[in-house]
């Protein structure tokens, strides 16, 4: 059966319905499909033409019958009448019940979900007539076997199995008796050269025409209700192989599941039941292809893949060749030798399955504990290579992750030994990309009389042509005749060229990479699939496009969605400066976020919108200097800090190396230089990247002055629930519109940037962070006005944007003003403590307490803060953390009498503290007069 009768697969990224072209193809339409699939609940949908129970059962609205004989699976999203033996999906039940067609049920579930609908060309009806024909027979001949699971089988699977009868019904599983070729022809009138493709039908020898299946349980493979394929199994073979349709040798069973953030993967469909019947997430890789890269690629999605396949050494031996295919991702579960999981799930507990579920290990480190531990080191080498060449396909960190801890401790090396064993390692790195690449020497060497242009391949835009990393899929056949599947980099252009990100090929474009060994990482955010909307495929033969103004609505629409701000105008500057994390290279400066509020007042909220959105996000809340700049260098990406005020001046100590990303990352030229222990010599790393840094009670001075500030602010609406993962397809389907808007649109944008006049009232940083802003907005400005010729003044974003420009400049002067009041505070602090004395008490000793009235008089009298009232008074000595003790101790102190606090408030003055505050205020201020500094 052809791929494009499979259709595009659950776990691939979802699809945009906007037009892409003018003549748009059959695959955008079938994607359309999809995205109308999968925004669409069988059971909601049903409901409104039929009543159904609280089991979703009802009378079958396709034949005369009083029984409820008709139910409807919300698991499955399919419906099956028990009685008539009719089934199908979605979209076939409006058909039936609305007697439209294909087509115009299409129209209609788009429409009641509020999806704009997509022309499909007049020549392209005929082929999806077609497969959607096919489609129908399968689901026919599987609700056909499903009516018909009966008996031995039936007993087999509830019985000796234990599997419950909700899975069954679940995945259509059925039962073969050499009718359904009567059925199909005879009942339903196919036509037999439609069933004969479809492989459900053949023909023997004798040319007659006969069932494929014969005696045997039936499971179907299920896609949101769709069959796409079926599959037998004899229950009386042991071991029970699975027999498939003609066609592809490697299949997927239970494609929904693909969908999920943690997935089991076995061997069997009977084992995808067994788990299921657990409720946990499964599928089942069936055949010998089953681990080629286009299978492997459709798990993408899961953040973790748990291979659960049977115990022994071919199990193992399959389940490490599919580990290493997917990746880290991956996790080996070790089962008992023979044993399956339908063989726990019947003889054993969850708990016990879970229990070996949590001892899995990902494939490297697998492959390493399966050493002996006590291999002289003479020997260790040779059981080390294997695993060395397996660590050349992953990226640098991780591989010197695996290098300096596993590998050095299970075998106890030395720091040499790790050195050796690295050297090696990227001996065996240059050697496979030499092997991968393809590239001879030549014969001589040219010599070039030109100097080659740095290139940060991840994004870059280099004499008016944009560069975007991405990684495909090869498959490279060995000397010995072995196929393999790698990631490859490549460069895709402007010009919609696909380079392999190699130094001669850059050297044939008059560039150079700025660093060779940190190459982009495989971060699979720009979809490569042909059959995605707006995909690297699409972009690249010219299919992909971009309504601007549109992207800007939709990208602006979820921060008005989900989150509240202060400012009504911060909603524009959140799009404009998410947009622009895909062109900052163009800028030589571009501003940060901040994000100042109190808890729980939407900061997290505004991380969890715009991370999907922003070009290559790195998110966390403990990220490390040398995690930073190397991930900035490598990737360009966009940082996320939470909880960033731990990055003030008081913890500078331990954090200088992050005051030096932030104070130089927001300009082009910024940069860090470390010590390379390889080279034996400094090296510089970019910090110029995009970063959003949330925190309650600042930064530090000099990074805030680097920020554009956004308060997110506690609503008093009610705001709908963020659904990270419900809106993953539509963040997917903006980050692929995001990555053809930069390229496509690049140019333009830098024009406007480099030609835009000064902004009266700007002073030099304001206006160096503000310009890109400004640039994006005064593109998108004509965009909108191209799609809305009737665009309001107040709707325009240019004037937004100077507007809260110019409420930033107020917001940061009127901190800078609390900032002098904190000053002049501290300098009060200084002198009264000098000219006062404390509270004495009744026996004599001498505190250090001080009435609050003659403190505040003093600080009104001398110091000239004629406004300052006691609140505000305790609030800035807590900020200075003068009168604040972590322990038990308050900063004031009341006399007692039975019980009740009497008489005056007094302030808890340290001397301690006051030289903590002084040292971090003033560094140079020596409080006995030694020294500079502007203290008094």
């Amino acid at each position: 059966m052809s791929r494009l009768f499979h259709g595009q697969g659950p776990s691939e990224e979802p699809q945009s319905s906007r037009p892409q072209a003018s003549a748009p193809d059959l695959a955008h339409f079938r994607a359309h499909i999809e995205r109308v699939r999968d925004a669409t609940d069988i059971i909601e949908v049903i409901q409104t033409y039929l009543e159904l129970d609280s089991s979703h059962r009802g009378p079958c609205p396709f034949h005369e019958d009083a029984r409820r004989a008709f139910r409807v699976n919300r698991q499955g999203q399919h419906y099956h009448c028990d009685s008539c033996g009719a089934g199908g999906d979605i979209f076939r039940s409006i058909e039936l019940i609305k007697k439209v067609s294909f087509a115009g049920a299409i129209k209609i579930l788009a429409d009641r979900t509020g999806i704009p609908p997509y022309p499909l060309p007049a020549d392209q009806a005929a082929p999806l007539a077609r497969e959607r024909e096919m489609h129908l027979i399968l689901m026919d001949a599987a609700h056909y076997y499903h009516n018909r699971l009966t008996g031995e089988a039936k007993d087999y699977l509830t019985g000796k199995l234990g599997l419950p009868e909700a899975v069954l019904d679940r995945f259509l599983v059925g039962q073969a008796n050499r009718s359904l070729r009567d059925h199909l022809l005879g009942e339903r009138k196919w036509p037999l050269e439609l069933c004969l493709e479809t492989g459900i039908l053949v023909k023997d020898e004798s040319e007659a025409v006969t069932d494929t299946f014969a005696n045997v349980v039936i499971f179907p493979v299920l896609r949101r209700g769709v069959v796409t394929d079926i599959m037998g199994m004899n229950i009386h073979e042991e071991p029970s192989k699975v027999k498939q349709l003609p066609g592809e040798n490697g299949r997927l069973y239970s494609e929904d599941d693909l969908r999920c953030d943690e997935i089991y993967l076995v061997e069997h469909p009977l084992d995808v039941l067994s788990l299921k019947a657990w409720d946990l997430p499964a599928a089942a890789l069936i055949g010998s292809g089953s681990e080629g890269p286009e299978v492997v690629d459709r798990l993408r999605v899961a953040r973790r893949v748990y291979i659960c396949f049977p115990g022994g050494t071919n199990g193992e031996k399959r389940a490490m060749k599919v580990g290493h295919a997917i990746g880290p991702r991956a996790r080996i579960v070790r089962l008992p030798k023979g044993r399956s999981p339908n063989d726990l799930y019947r003889e054993g507990s969850r708990e016990d399955f879970h229990n070996l579920v949590a001892q899995a290990k990902d494939p490297i480190t697998t492959e390493i504990e399966s050493i002996p531990m006590d291999t002289p080191k003479t020997e260790l080498v040779s059981y080390l290579e294997p695993v060395l060449r397996l660590l050349v396909g992953y990226d640098l960190p991780a591989a010197e992750a695996y290098l300096t801890t596993t590998i050095k401790n299970c075998f106890k090396l030395n720091a040499a030994d790790v050195e050796t064993y690295r050297r090696l390692l990227d001996r065996y790195r240059r050697e496979a990309a030499q092997r991968g690449r393809n590239e001879n020497l030549p014969a001589q060497h040219e010599v070039l009389w030109k100097d080659l242009a740095l290139i940060c391949p991840a994004q870059d835009f280099v004499e008016g042509v944009a560069y975007f990393s991405v990684y495909r899929t090869c498959v490279i056949q060995e000397k010995n005749g072995v196929k393999r599947a790698v990631r490859e980099p490549f460069l895709v252009t402007s010009e919609r060229k696909v380079i392999p990100l190699t130094p001669n090929e850059l050297a044939k474009l008059g560039l150079r990479l700025a660093k060779e060994d940190l190459l982009p990482s495989d971060s699979r955010r720009w979809a490569t699939d042909d059959r995605v909307p707006n995909s690297v495929h699409a972009f690249i033969h010219g299919n992909a496009q971009v309504d601007p103004g549109g992207l800007f609505d939709e990208i602006e629409g979820l921060f008005r969605t989900y989150g509240d701000y202060a400012n009504d105008d911060c909603y524009a500057v959140l799009t404009l400066w998410c947009i622009g994390t895909y062109t900052f290279m163009i800028f030589e400066a571009y501003p940060y976020i901040s994000l100042r509020s109190p808890p729980h007042s939407g900061k997290t909220r505004t991380i969890e919108i715009a991370a999907p959105l922003c070009f290559n996000s790195l998110v966390g809340a403990s990220l490390t200097e040398a995690s930073i700049y190397r991930a900035v260098e490598r990737d360009r990406c966009t940082v996320f800090l939470d909880e960033a005020e731990k990055y003030r001046a008081r913890n500078r100590a331990s954090t200088s190396d992050l005051f030096a990303i932030f104070n130089s990352g927001y300009k082009r030229s910024g940069s860090v230089s470390r010590y390379d222990t390889r080279s034996r010599s400094t090296v510089n790393f970019s910090t110029f990247s995009p970063k959003m840094l949330a925190n309650i009670t600042g930064l530090d001075p000099a990074a805030e002055d680097r920020t554009i500030p956004i308060e997110p602010r506690r609503t008093g609406k009610e705001l709908p629930r963020f659904d990270s993962q419900a809106l993953a397809p539509k963040f997917a389907e903006l980050r692929n519109s995001l990555q053809v808007f930069a390229p496509t649109h690049h140019a333009e944008i830098a024009r406007r940037y480099r030609s835009r006049e000064r902004v009266e009232g700007l002073r030099d940083r304001e206006e160096e962070l503000w310009s890109p802003i400004l640039a994006l907005a005064d593109f998108f400005d004509e965009q909108r006005f191209v799609r809305n010729g009737a665009l309001a003044e107040e709707d325009r974003l240019v004037p937004k944007i100077l507007r809260f420009a110019a409420h930033c400049r107020s917001l940061k002067e009127k901190r800078e003003v609390e900032g002098s009041i904190e000053t002049q505070v501290l300098a009060g602090v200084l002198r009264f403590v000098q000219s006062t004395e404390p509270l004495i008490l009744q026996d004599g000793t001498k505190t250090i307490l001080y009435l609050s009235d003659d403190f505040l008089t003093y600080l009104r009298e001398s110091e000239g803060l004629d406004t300052l009232t006691k609140t505000k008074l305790t609030q800035v000595l807590k900020r200075l953390r003068i009168v604040q003790n972590p322990n038990k101790d308050t900063y004031w102190h009341r006399w007692e009498c039975r019980g009740k606090r009497m008489g005056q408030m007094y302030y808890r003055l340290c001397p301690g503290r006051i030289r903590v505050a002084v040292s971090i205020h003033w560094p140079r201020h020596n409080s006995r007069g030694k020294g500079g500094g502007s203290a008094p």
